[in-house]
C-alpha cells in the first residue's frame, strides 16, 4: 500500500483506535484479579488463601442475604465464582450444628454458628481467625472504590455477624 497525504489520517486514526482498544482490554484483565491481588498485597496472604478466604465470606453472605441480594453481590465481584470454588469444604457436622442452632435459638445463635464455620474455613486455609476482619475490611475498601455502594452494602449486610 502506498501512503499518501490523503489516506494517512485514516491510517493514524486506525492505529489510535487499536492502541486504545488494547489498553482497555489490559485494564479489564487487571480488574478481574484486583480484589485477589489487593488481599494478597495488603494482608500478606497467598493467592489460594486470598480466594478461599473471600469465598468463605461470600458463603457466609449467602446464608444471610435473599437470593436476589446474593445474586447482585456476586455479579458485583469479579471472580466471585472462583473465590467460592476456593473456599474450603467444612464437615457436615458443623453445617448441621449451624442449622440446628439457627432453628433452636434464632438468628443470633445461627450467626454464631456461621461465624464458627468461617473461622474453621480460615484455619483450613492456614489463616488465623483474626484475619477474618482484615479480609472483610480490605474487601469492603476495595469494593467501595471499584464497585460502588450497592455491592458494599450487600457485603456488609451478608457478613454483619463478623464485623
Amino acid at each position: 500500500m502506498i501512503y499518501t497525504s490523503r489516506n494517512l489520517p485514516n491510517i493514524l486514526l486506525k492505529v489510535v483506535i487499536l492502541v486504545a482498544l488494547s489498553f482497555s482490554t489490559m485494564v479489564k484483565a487487571e480488574d478481574n484479579q484486583s480484589l485477589t491481588s489487593t488481599l494478597m498485597s495488603q494482608l500478606g496472604v497467598s493467592e489460594p488463601q486470598a480466594n478461599g478466604g473471600m469465598g468463605a465470606l461470600l458463603q457466609l453472605a449467602k446464608s444471610t442475604l435473599s437470593n436476589g441480594e446474593y445474586s447482585s453481590l456476586l455479579s458485583g465481584i469479579p471472580g466471585a465464582s472462583d473465590m467460592l470454588a476456593a473456599a474450603p469444604e467444612i464437615k457436615s457436622e458443623s453445617k448441621s450444628a449451624s442449622s440446628l442452632l439457627g432453628g433452636f435459638g434464632g438468628d443470633s445463635l445461627k450467626g454464631l454458628a456461621n461465624s464458627a464455620i468461617v473461622k474453621q474455613q480460615f484455619e483450613t486455609l492456614g489463616l488465623d481467625a483474626d484475619m477474618i476482619v482484615g479480609f472483610a475490611n480490605t474487601s469492603i475498601d476495595y469494593l467501595q472504590s471499584e464497585q460502588g455502594q450497592q455491592v458494599v452494602s450487600l457485603l456488609k449486610k451478608g457478613i454483619a455477624g463478623l464485623l
